[in-house]
């Protein structure tokens, strides 16, 4: 999500750009493709840095929901999009999916993520467009499931989930 310092002016153009190890990661280019001829106030290696920036006032900046939603002192410019939402896995060698307290821990997390799908698909704020939830979080969260997987790339869902 775009995020500005709350109570200041929007910036118009400036942006606060990716660089090192992040400059390549999907919110960088998305940012890149969405703005190519924005100007850049100032860059960050790191999301800590990004978030420091933005609550400085050098512009907007992106940053995952989970972290801005929670500073009070910036505000959310665009709801979670497409490209930029993700998923994660938790994985096992194929050996050891099997094992009881492997599968008690997947069994364990596939219950508790549950709890957490609104804080990880970026609905912890109404959605600036609409009152409901946003189009984007509200497609999105039909096609986030849970999915167990060994580094084969063989997907196990034999856990009653």
């Amino acid at each position: 999500m775009l995020n500005v310092p709350a109570g200041r002016p929007r910036p118009t153009t400036s942006t606060i750009g990716f660089e090192g190890p992040i400059e390549n990661i999907t919110p960088a280019r998305w940012l890149r493709a969405m703005a190519p001829d924005c100007e850049i106030a100032c860059r960050s290696n790191s999301v800590l840095g990004l978030l420091f920036a933005i609550q400085s006032g050098f512009g907007l900046g992106l940053l995952p929901c989970q972290i801005g939603d929670a500073e009070e002192d910036i505000v959310r410019v665009i709801d979670p999009q497409p490209g930029l939402i993700g998923g994660f896995w938790i994985l096992t060698h194929p050996d050891l999916h099997k094992r009881p307290k492997i599968r008690a821990f997947f069994d364990f997390m596939l219950e508790e993520i549950v709890k957490y799908r609104p804080l990880l698909l970026g609905q912890t704020q109404p959605s600036r467009g609409n009152q409901g939830r946003s189009e984007t979080a509200a497609a999105s969260s039909s096609t986030v499931e849970p999915e167990l997987s060994s580094p084969s790339g063989g997907a196990s869902r034999d856990s009653p989930a």
